[in-house]
């Protein structure tokens, strides 16, 4: 029955998982002609959901069926030992219908629990689940360390991989972000460009050596989740929330003015926000939806422009721009902010005119 709980757990997840994921990527799966194939397979997912329900509704009927046939046999025995006692003068036809309702009030406690035994099966599935989650670590943390700009990174014999049984994505690596500096990072996919992100931004830790801020004065701070604050991010793709376009932008800076957000916008060459008729108060859907790529990726570089970071990682944060506007866009975020350091992962070789260093990395082969 618990077995059979997991797994009526595990296929409705199964069936919400398809359902957003063809949903939120509804534009690809129509141009892809792939409607009939998500269809098909909502469809097998809910067919093994509708399996599995009668299976466990079975196995839980035939239990409550032998429970209630071990009722009726009490009741039954209890009879007729009452009858066969009562025939031979041993008990009362009154000491008989005692023993018959002493049965009665035994038995129908036990009944009404039973009943509730699917249901505290299905409850205690659901809390097995939540205990996985609270037994992921959580990470410690005494609260946001900001640091004055001008500050750099440094990588010290920094080793990495997954897994014991995976390839080192970065092994004995050693490199500095000078304060100040415009960084390119490019490589080939698989090259651990995500991978270095992630040790900067302290969100994985590595298994050898150091990463660490060099302040203004040359001070060594090792990177924790405390000092996250001190980076501006902006990811791959579309990172827009549903709400409005000044409510995305107030999650860099709650406090930030409207005077604020507009100087933002204009050097995130974002400013045909005020073109709309809503303006900032204008909406935008799950993923920027109403939007176009490059509209969401300028509202998303204005939003790490109002953030008090001061260093800047942008994960290949132009790639829906044009040529143009990337230019813009670049020329004005460095010459607004000279002494912030920059980070770009990137392909595109506008960005490599204005990097002052190029980190290229490589695949690592597999040990």
């Amino acid at each position: 029955m618990r077995r059979l709980s997991h797994q009526v757990r595990d296929e409705e997840s199964g069936i919400q998982s398809i359902i957003q994921e063809s949903l939120q990527h509804a534009l690809v799966v129509k141009t892809l002609d792939r409607v009939r194939y998500f269809i098909e397979l909502l469809s097998d997912r809910q067919q093994h959901l509708h399996s599995t329900v009668l299976t466990r509704t079975r196995y839980s009927t035939l239990s409550l069926g032998i429970l209630n046939l071990g009722f009726a046999t009490g009741y039954f025995v209890t009879f007729a030992w009452g009858a066969t006692q009562l025939a031979a003068g041993a008990i009362s036809y009154g000491a008989m219908l005692a023993f018959i309702q002493l049965v009665s009030q035994i038995q129908n406690p036990v009944r009404n629990l039973s009943r509730f035994i699917p249901v505290f099966i299905s409850s205690f599935t659901a809390a097995e689940r939540l205990m996985d989650l609270e037994e992921i670590p959580l990470e410690q943390s005494e609260g946001a360390k900001p640091l004055q700009a001008p500050v750099g990174l440094h990588l010290e014999h920094v080793s990495f991989r997954y897994t014991p049984e995976s390839r080192w994505i970065q092994q004995d690596f050693s490199y500095s972000f000078p304060a100040g500096s415009v960084t390119a990072i490019v490589g080939e996919t698989g090259a651990g460009k995500t991978t270095l992100i992630r040790l900067l931004l302290s969100l994985i830790t590595p298994l050898e050596g150091k990463v660490s801020f060099v302040d203004g004065e040359g001070k060594v701070i090792p990177i924790t989740p405390e000092y996250r604050k001190n980076f501006a991010y902006v990811p791959q793709g579309n990172s827009l929330i549903s709400g409005t376009i000044r409510s995305n932008l107030l999650l860099g800076n709650p406090d930030a003015t409207d005077e604020q957000l507009r100087k933002a916008l204009e050097i995130a060459a974002a400013d045909f926000v005020f073109r709309k008729p809503a303006g900032l108060d204008s909406p935008c859907g799950e993923t920027g939806d109403g939007l176009s790529e490059g509209q969401a990726q300028r509202i998303a570089i204005a939003r790490a422009l109002l953030s008090s970071g001061n260093i800047f990682i942008f994960d290949e944060a132009t790639s829906s721009l044009d040529a143009e506007t990337e230019r813009i866009v670049l020329q004005r975020i460095v010459a607004h902010y000279p002494h912030h350091t920059f980070i770009f992962i990137t392909h595109r070789p506008e960005v490599l005119k204005y990097a002052t260093q190029v980190l290229e990395l490589k695949r690592m082969k597999k040990n």
